[in-house]
C-alpha cells in the first residue's frame, strides 16, 4: 500500500514529538514535513529535539525526566515554516499547536487540506467532530477537520461507551491524577508539584472543564458529571478513578467484565 505523506504542525512541541515517534515507522503515513514557529524554522529536527529533552530534564532533575530518544529516520530533517506548508502539496496534516495558533488550522482547512488537530482549538463549535474512533468513528465520514480530546477523555470514553450501552449512565464522577508531561515544554515549577498532589482546580488551565464538555460531546448526551483533577510527581502516565451511576443495576463484577 503506498503512504499517505503528512505533515505534522506544531512538530517542536512535546506533543508534536510524540506524534513524529509514533508516525515515523507508521504503516499507512510518510512523514513529508516537520513545521514549527518561524524562530525554530531552519534548524534540524534532532537539534531542537535534544536542546527541549535536556531542558525538561534540567528543570525536573535526572532523576524525575528521561530524555525521548531521538528518532534515527529523522535525522538531518529541518524544520519548515508554516508558509512552506501552506505552499506545499501535502494535503493530510496532524496538528498539535497551542489554542493560540488554531488560526493556523483554519488556514490550511480553507486551502482544502485535511486536518487531524489534537489543538483545543475549536473543539466545542457545533460544526466541529469531536472523535475517539473507538467510539464514534462515523463523525469522520466526509469531514476535513477531525478534533482529537483532552487525553483524559480519550481514556474515559472507553470505558463509559460500552458501560451506557449495557446498563445507561446516569452520573459521572472522576479524579485525576495527571503527569507532569502533561504540561509540556511550558513545565510546572517544580516547588509546586515536586512529591506532590497538586490540583489544578484553581489554576489556568482548564482541564476539568474540557473533561466535562468533551465527554457530553463525544457520547453525544449530557450526563450530570463531577471531576477533580491533579498534576503528580512522575513523567508520563494518567492514574483516573472512576464512579459512575448507571441506570440499570449491576449484579456482579464478572457481568461488567463481560462488557469489556
Amino acid at each position: 500500500m503506498k503512504k499517505r505523506k503528512i505533515a505534522i504542525l506544531g512538530a517542536t512541541g512535546l506533543v508534536g514529538r510524540r506524534l513524529a515517534e509514533l508516525l515515523v515507522d507508521h504503516p499507512w503515513f510518510e512523514i513529508g514535513m516537520l513545521v514549527g514557529s518561524h524562530q525554530s524554522a531552519g534548524e534540524t529536527y534532532e537539534q531542537i529535539w535534544q536542546r527541549k529533552e535536556t531542558q525538561l530534564q534540567l528543570h525536573y532533575g535526572i532523576d524525575n525526566w528521561q530524555k525521548r530518544s531521538f528518532p534515527e529516520k529523522l535525522k538531518n530533517i529541518v524544520i519548515r515554516s508554516f508558509n512552506d506548508l501552506l505552499h506545499s502539496d501535502i494535503e493530510y496534516i496532524f496538528s498539535s499547536v497551542p489554542e493560540r495558533a488554531g488560526e493556523l488550522e483554519q488556514k490550511l482547512l480553507e486551502k482544502g487540506r485535511t486536518v487531524f488537530s489534537n489543538s483545543p482549538y475549536g473543539r466545542f463549535e457545533n460544526g466541529n467532530r469531536l472523535v475517539v474512533a473507538e467510539v464514534n468513528s462515523k463523525e469522520m465520514e466526509d469531514q476535513s477537520f477531525i478534533k482529537s480530546p483532552n487525553c483524559v477523555t480519550a481514556g474515559l470514553v472507553l470505558t463509559l461507551a460500552p458501560l451506557r450501552e449495557r446498563y445507561g449512565l446516569e452520573q459521572i464522577s472522576l479524579t485525576t491524577y495527571q503527569s507532569i508531561s502533561g504540561r509540556g515544554d511550558a513545565k510546572y515549577p517544580p516547588e509546586l508539584v515536586k512529591g506532590n498532589v497538586y490540583p489544578l482546580h484553581c489554576s489556568q488551565e482548564h482541564t476539568e472543564e474540557y473533561i466535562v464538555r468533551e465527554v457530553r460531546k463525544v457520547l453525544n448526551q449530557v450526563i450530570p458529571t463531577s471531576v477533580s483533577c491533579n498534576r503528580v510527581w512522575v513523567q508520563e502516565g494518567h492514574f483516573v478513578d472512576v464512579r459512575v451511576v448507571t441506570t440499570t443495576k449491576i449484579t456482579s463484577d464478572q457481568e461488567v467484565r463481560a462488557v469489556f
